[in-house]
């Protein structure tokens, strides 16, 4: 008789233990769940599947969590098999993150996706779906027997996906030959605060900070003329690019950022919580140019719902 355990260390990381097998025997372990499904965009449905745990910085905040850890460094495989069922017809079925394939049945009400080559898991499984006339509102119509009663009931269910593409921060992803295809956003006729919080602990030695910094480089030369802008730069303390608050944009003022930018190095740990509390502590530098924040890290740290939570509750 197998004899397994199940214990949470982490409010999004569920540990099965599993032991006394018998030699030459096979384990199965089916975990069911229900999960909301994302809305991007207004416009199509993503699912994301993890498949794997990064390594977690543990935080100065949280010094007695203990995280497993699974790397993309794995030496079998994985397959995953998805099967949608759509009371609208599907017009657009893809993967963003594998190469896949999908079979059409029903009138193309139901859609069977696949991998197409042996994967390892090692980065997650996303899979974007789109129907015909998203945003018409569906009802759902269930009859059901009243309790201690022969009397017939109706419980009616109304689903719709609002329609909000005037935003002009948004980008479109519309279906065009079956295939999602991203316009451009419309960033450079808006304005905006632009905070960029920026990691810089050791563990983005190498090609990871190199890279980091071409997207800020990218990025400042990117915004809105009539803006403005701030880095903020963190290991385990953090440092203010601007001490006195966001700069407005000019050539001048992204050129000085730019060459600061490539001056940083890697060091220290992962300390997220304290940047994202100072910015969010600090005063916004004018009601008519709305705020947007950007974090940029490569890995996870163990106090991540304390910083959910206080984000959520600053917003």
């Amino acid at each position: 008789v197998g004899m397994g355990s199940l214990q949470e260390s982490a409010l999004d990381i569920m540990t099965i233990k599993v032991g006394n097998i018998p030699p030459n025997t096979t384990v199965k372990v089916v975990i069911g769940y229900v999960e909301n499904i994302e809305v991007q965009e207004s416009l199509f449905y993503n699912l994301i599947i993890s498949s794997t745990l990064t390594p977690r910085y543990v935080s100065r905040l949280s010094p007695n969590t203990s995280v497993p850890i699974i790397t993309g460094n794995v030496d079998f495989t994985w397959n995953i098999i998805a099967t949608i069922y759509s009371s609208k017809r599907l017009k657009a079925v893809q993967s963003s993150t594998h190469d896949v394939n999908v079979d059409f049945s029903l009138g193309k009400k139901s859609a069977r996706v696949s991998f197409k080559n042996i994967e390892k898991p090692n980065r997650n499984f996303a899979l974007q779906f789109s129907t015909a006339d998203i945003h018409q509102p569906t009802v759902i119509l269930s009859e059901h027997t009243l309790f201690n009663s022969s009397e017939t009931a109706y419980t009616a269910m109304i689903s719709f996906m609002p329609e909000l593409v005037s935003n002009p921060y948004s980008s479109d992803i519309i279906s065009d030959d079956e295939v999602f295809t991203l316009r451009k956003s419309r960033l450079s006729t808006s304005r905006g605060e632009f905070i960029i919080v920026f990691d810089r602990s050791g563990s983005m030695m190498g090609q990871r900070i190199a890279k980091a910094k071409e997207s800020v480089v990218a990025f400042l030369n990117a915004l809105p003329s009539d803006s403005y802008f701030n880095i903020i730069i963190f290991d385990d303390k953090y440092e203010p690019y601007s001490k006195e608050g966001s700069i407005k944009t000019s050539p001048e003022s992204i050129r000085k950022a730019t060459d600061y930018i490539y001056t940083v190095m890697d060091r220290g740990g992962t300390e997220i919580y304290d940047p994202i509390k100072y910015v969010l502590d600090s005063k916004q530098v004018n009601s008519d140019y709305p705020r947007y924040i950007f974090l940029m890290t490569d890995g996870d740290v163990s106090n991540t719902d304390q910083i959910l939570s206080f984000v959520s509750g600053n917003l």
